[in-house]
């Protein structure tokens, strides 16, 4: 629906540019006063009308005419890549556009712009494996499954991953030491003795990590919490939560 959105406001813009040809207020370049009747290519259009079309340009579409276009390559559309940016990641909350998140890819990506910080986000919701830094910066949220006595909401805990240790205060369990353990170059688990590996993923609808085994289930948040997973009988009854308070 939103490529065809494009399409039909990308059609309305070239007769909009057409018509004003024809009335005598063309908006592309030429010097030449000769009459003629020749439609000009989108190289002789002016910078404002090629970033008008442009601004209606798909990721993807942007990547292509930049392949194929010296003169779409000289354009400034850092704007329109910002644009895509929050676009592309406004279901993501660890992703979503935010002035801590801004802070963060300008931290993480000195110097770069917003096409280059679109790419780098692109790779890194697919990355399956995280070291123990990353992992204990991460929000989490904690459920047994059902056949292990999870209760949906009612059991539903925040944890904490913290210096080789997971805290599970509310559930006054002790503190558990935890490792990560690399399968491959792609596959992690999390193991937690003496109970059963964990395997690490990531989730299609937020991009968040998931962490699961027979009996319980790890699901990451961002900064404010924001959760969305249902499956294994995690939640109930509610679209999303926000839990912001740890357990200690």
């Amino acid at each position: 629906m939103a490529q065809c959105s494009y399409v039909l406001m990308y059609v309305m813009l070239c007769k909009l540019v057409h018509n004003r040809m024809n009335t005598g207020t063309a908006p592309y370049d030429n010097d030449d006063d000769d009459d003629d009747d020749t439609p000009p290519s989108f190289a002789t259009l002016s910078d404002d009308i090629q970033l008008m079309i442009a601004s209606f340009h798909l990721p993807l579409d942007l990547l292509n005419v930049a392949c194929v276009s010296n003169q779409f390559r000289g354009l400034n559309v850092d704007r329109i890549w910002k644009e895509r940016c929050s676009e592309r990641w406004k279901e993501w909350p660890r992703y979503r556009m935010s002035s801590s998140r801004i802070s963060y890819l300008e931290s993480k990506l000195p110097n770069t712009c917003w096409k280059q910080r679109f790419l780098w986000v692109e790779k890194d919701v697919v990355r399956t494996t995280l070291d123990q830094e990353e992992f204990e910066s991460l929000g989490w949220y904690f459920n047994f499954t059902p056949s292990a006595g999870g209760r949906g909401d009612e059991t539903l805990t925040r944890c904490i991953f913290r210096n080789g240790l997971l805290h599970l205060a509310r559930l006054e369990y002790p503190p558990m030491p935890y490792r990560l353990d690399n399968v491959n170059s792609s596959q992690q688990r999390l193991i937690i003795l003496p109970f059963p590996s964990h395997n690490i993923q990531r989730i299609d609808e937020d991009k968040e990590w998931l962490i699961t085994n027979e009996n319980v289930t790890f699901v990451s948040c961002g900064d404010e919490g924001e959760l969305r997973f249902k499956m294994r009988g995690f939640r109930q009854n509610i679209s999303f939560m926000h839990i912001r308070e740890v357990p200690f």
